[in-house]
């Protein structure tokens, strides 16, 4: 179970030259500091997680300051102070949570992992976890009863599929689950959340381009979502630089000794196509167009953007859609206006 808490304590478990070979199986992301540093942030190493990003001298630092903050920014129960979970949330929001079987929350945790969490399977193992991670005692015989729920009988449909070392929910079940979940409910609220950010756009091309982007994602394309998420975000900052900082941005063009930037100066829109995306947001916290933190969110949305625009075995799920279009419209787009 990947929540901030599950990452930064299998971390923290890790000997210290581990925790960075770990942090970065987890997908994390790190930003060397810049030779010569143009400003005081820029001597530190970033790691980048979760959309969390930790810093420090070293890279070592930077993923222990990661831990750090994300142990700090795990929610804990009223009750007993212990860390609050996905999956106790999930649970929570349960109606008559109380009142269900082990069958039935079997069945829920199933649904929890493969659908919520985007796992390709449930394996029993981590189907006790849940019941553990909620106060609950597990079943005596998880796998036995996920392998009998494979079963077609007379009275009762088949549940699972066997997949892998674990099991996942036959459609029929999954369905009838989401109905009960009220998952529907949460896509159309979730759409709306984001279709609030499109009225906060002036009208004009910008405007309609995030309208498009947002039919994406209520079409279930994740990628495509992100994919145009960040081109809406790219070409409002080179706006707002023809607009407002050309001048701060050429003077620190004109200093560039990479290579691959294949521009001295920026004198119209196409000239910005010769400069990495990358080194365009370096290129940017350095002419002080942006604040490190922004250069650090766009830093990380890269890599999102790289990961989803290229076939690979990476599930892109709705909530890190979420996460994305929101960071970059509320933090990039609506921050710098033009």
């Amino acid at each position: 179970m990947t929540d901030l808490y599950t990452m930064a304590q299998d971390l923290r478990a890790l000997v210290p030259l581990r925790r960075i070979i770990g942090f970065k199986a987890l997908g994390g992301q790190f930003q060397k500091p810049e030779r010569p540093p143009m400003v005081f942030d820029e001597l530190w190493w970033s790691a980048s997680l979760a959309g969390l990003t930790g810093s420090g001298l070293t890279c070592r630092a930077s993923v222990d300051d990661w831990i750090s903050q994300a142990l700090a920014r795990t929610r804990r129960r009223a009750a007993d102070c212990r860390p609050e979970c996905n999956c106790n949330r999930f649970y929570n929001s349960i109606d008559d949570a109380s009142n269900q079987t082990q069958a039935s929350l079997i069945e829920l945790f199933v649904y929890f992992l493969t659908v919520e969490l985007g796992q390709d399977a449930a394996a029993p193992k981590d189907v006790d976890q849940c019941f553990v991670d909620c106060d609950l005692t597990p079943p005596k015989a998880t796998s036995v009863r996920l392998s009998e729920g494979t079963k077609r009988t007379k009275t009762k449909p088949q549940k699972y599929i066997k997949s892998g070392d674990g099991y996942k929910l036959q459609r029929h079940m999954r369905e009838m689950l989401s109905k009960k979940l009220g998952a529907e409910k949460t896509i159309i609220q979730t759409s709306a959340t984001l279709r609030s950010l499109e009225y906060k756009l002036p009208d004009g091309s910008a405007k309609a381009f995030l309208a498009e982007t947002l039919d994406c994602f209520e079409a279930g394309a994740s990628r495509a979502t992100i994919v145009m998420a960040w081109i809406l975000t790219v070409n409002h900052l080179f706006d707002y630089i023809l607009k407002h900082k050309l001048n701060e941005f050429n003077a620190v063009l004109a200093k560039n000794t990479d290579r691959r930037v294949k521009v001295a100066a920026i004198t119209q829109r196409d000239d910005f196509s010769d400069i990495p995306e990358g080194k365009f947001i370096e290129l940017c916290r350095s002419a002080s167009i942006i604040s490190n933190d922004v250069r650090k969110i766009l830093d990380q949305k890269l890599g999102t953007r790289n990961t989803s625009a290229h076939p690979s075995g990476v599930k892109i799920t709705r909530s890190k859609v979420i996460d994305f279009v929101e960071d970059l419209i509320e933090n990039v787009v609506l921050k710098y206006t033009l």
